[in-house]
């Protein structure tokens, strides 16, 4: 592709320009090869400005920076304002602009990212609208789940991936695609310039983001960028009674409110749930009520299924097949999902990893009647300790014993996540708490420490298939690993 086709709709400054023919573009100098264009940045652990000659060395023909460098002058120099703006601009065009060839839905929030997102995309091929989905659920098209592109399934991904995931959803003819939008992926601006036909704020909570954001305002202002991407036709949708909804701002045109209680476009009623029924409500849209049956337990998934419901309608269904739509979808990915063992004791694996996600799940472990209940839980590393010592005290309340491991320490110590969870229980019971910094290890120990009706809780990961260690990135999945261990005591006993 011609160096001028790749830089379409950027603003720029050049030095040395050549209209070069560019093979690929790359972000890290060991990957790149000839005839690639090279884009630096200062990222928060790398500067990549430093690996420019590397890049230059490999091969690379053409420059990306938001500074002048002192290169080979045959070396074309891009400049612009921001080069990870530029990055996500220059993969769009060079898969083509594949997105503007179906409708994109981006779901973002504290939790629910995940349910919202699986949900809608489970309706809308229920209802033979043949859609995308990318998220840590996966990585879908149509009904068929897809290869893993690069290291996935990550939330947002990175530029490159996202635009080939985009390229392969196009060319196989979805006519939607719904994605987690992260505050991660949208401070780094991995979907900067793409325009969505719905946003979509689950809730906003504190969590352990909130020191990559420097703060509870920041991490909002993050958000927010997802609703300033909206087109003039689209919509937001929004859930009202989340923590800092008066902090949040949406800039799209039109915003559809969803609450429980003052003014709202749908009004969520009678809720109830159960662990065996899943959970049930009213939703109330202009005089008109739409009874929504969910198999998914929780008084929390009332607004999930609601959001999933909006968007849906507000794409031309017709509400009374999206609520049988909505009955039909048993279960998320990685979400709530119980181990099936033919040892005396249940086994569940969450990803609730932050206290409003406890604040929804803690209460049905409880109402289920449990001779005791056995936690496996570690602290991600570089959390907020205001918030680990938050989860603590919930997590001592809700379970008799508590294995504390490891999950994603990356540059920081697994210990100090664990003294920072201890802290947050002065004059605990050492008797109740158990420390396996080693993940595989910490799960089997909670297993071999239940008995019959007890529960076995891995919570923090669901699904997540990457491990982030200091050094390297490891292959862990709770779901597989604890399968593994499920079938060693099996076989022992």
């Amino acid at each position: 592709m011609k160096l001028s086709n790749i830089l379409k709709n950027i603003p720029f400054e050049s030095s040395n320009w050549i209209d070069l023919e560019i093979q690929d573009v790359s972000i890290d100098s060991r990957s790149t090869k000839p005839k690639d264009i090279f884009i630096a940045w200062k990222g928060v652990k790398v500067d990549s400005y430093a690996f420019i000659p590397n890049a230059i060395k490999n091969g690379a023909v053409a420059i990306v920076t938001e500074k002048k460098m002192d290169v080979d002058s045959h070396i074309p120099q891009i400049i612009v304002s921001s080069s990870r703006e530029a990055y996500s601009q220059m993969m769009q065009n060079f898969f083509g602009c594949p997105a503007d060839h179906f409708r994109l839905i981006g779901v973002t929030g504290t939790t629910g990212k995940t349910t919202i997102a699986f949900l809608i995309y489970s309706i809308l091929n229920e209802l033979n609208r043949k859609t995308g989905l990318i998220g840590t659920a996966g990585y879908y098209i149509g009904k068929h789940k897809i290869e893993e592109i690069g290291k996935g399934p990550i939330t947002t991904p990175e530029p490159t991936e996202l635009n080939r995931l985009f390229r392969k959803m196009k060319d196989n003819f979805c006519e939607i695609v719904v994605m987690e939008v992260s505050s991660f992926g949208l401070d780094q601006k991995r979907v900067f310039g793409l325009s969505f036909d719905q946003a979509i704020l689950s809730n906003l909570s504190y969590n352990h983001h909130i020191n990559y954001h420097n703060g509870i305002k920041n991490y909002i202002m993050a958000k927010e960028l997802l609703f300033d991407q909206v087109k003039p036709s689209g919509i937001a949708i929004i859930n009202v009674d989340t923590e800092y909804f008066d902090s949040f701002r949406s800039n799209a045109v039109k915003n559809v409110r969803i609450g429980k209680n003052g003014p709202v476009d749908y009004q969520i009623s009678k809720v109830s749930s159960d662990n065996n029924k899943g959970t049930s409500f009213q939703l109330i849209h202009q005089g008109e009520i739409y009874q929504i049956d969910s198999p998914l337990v929780g008084d929390f998934q009332a607004y999930n299924a609601s959001i999933a419901f909006v968007s849906c309608v507000n794409m031309g269904l017709n509400p009374i097949d999206v609520c049988h739509a909505i009955k039909k979808i048993a279960s998320i990915p990685g979400r709530w999902q119980y181990i099936k063992t033919n040892l005396p004791f249940s086994v569940l694996v969450d990803k609730a990893n932050t206290p409003i996600a406890l604040k929804g799940i803690l209460p049905f472990l409880q109402k289920t009647v449990y001779r005791s209940r056995i936690l496996v839980f570690g602290n991600v590393g570089g959390g907020d300790s205001i918030e680990r010592r938050m989860m603590a005290r919930m997590f001592y309340n809700a379970f008799d014993t508590i294995v504390l491991t490891t999950d994603d320490p990356e540059d920081e110590e697994p210990i100090d996540g664990v003294t920072d969870f201890l802290g947050g229980i002065p004059g605990y019971d050492k008797s109740r708490i158990f420390v396996e910094l080693d993940r595989r290890k910490a799960i089997k120990l909670a297993l071999t420490k239940a008995s019959e009706n007890d529960l076995v809780a891995i919570l923090g990961r669901g699904n997540q298939k990457e491990f982030l260690t200091k050094n390297k990135i490891l292959e862990f999945d709770d779901i597989i690993v604890t399968k593994e261990l499920v079938t060693e005591l099996e076989n022992v006993t």
